[in-house]
């Protein structure tokens, strides 16, 4: 019974992590100038853990497209 508990306060701890924490990182003054750019160039930002085209823009694309 107690590893189904630790197995679940785990679980929701991951939850909030995801749901609150990670948002709130990236709305921070800090990322505004990252986000600017991601923005600007139509950088997906998610390509970077899987196999994708990282942006439409010709001007990105002739630097990580070989």
């Amino acid at each position: 019974m107690k590893g189904l508990l630790k197995l679940v306060f785990a679980v929701f701890s991951l939850y909030i992590f995801v749901v609150v924490v990670i948002p709130y990182i990236n709305r921070l003054p800090f990322f505004a100038p990252i986000q600017e750019v991601i923005k600007k160039y139509n950088i997906n930002s998610s390509a970077f853990f899987y196999t994708d085209d990282i942006s439409d823009n010709i001007e990105i694309k002739k630097y990580t497209d070989k």
